[in-house]
């Protein structure tokens, strides 16, 4: 079955448009390195990530109320999930720094 290409992507393409569909698919791993320390209290979540000559770091917490029974996995659950949003945001703000450089090229 033949597929119709975009009228607009064949009036605007450019150079390097054409050589990324040439281009063979990359598959790559990548790895967030992340430790945690627990008191009977708290949590504490630290996640790097090496992207590319990128270094990201973040931080999560969580703390027990005193009052409730004692589950380390919530509080690990809590933290890593804290960790990862503020390590999200980092890469958004990476990622939206080097659209706005090379837009202004």
């Amino acid at each position: 079955v033949a597929r119709a290409e975009c009228p607009y992507a064949q009036r605007h393409a450019t150079p390097t448009m054409a050589a990324a569909k040439a281009e063979v698919p990359m598959k790559k791993d990548i790895l967030v390195d992340v430790h945690i320390e627990e008191d009977q209290t708290n949590t504490l979540v630290h996640a790097t990530l090496n992207l590319r000559g990128d270094h990201f770091e973040a931080t999560g917490r969580a703390r027990r109320n005193p009052t409730d029974a004692s589950m380390p996995v919530i509080g690990e659950e809590l933290a890593l999930a804290r960790a990862l949003m503020t390590l999200q945001g980092h890469l958004m703000d990476a990622a939206q720094e080097k659209i706005d450089q090379f837009l202004e090229t």
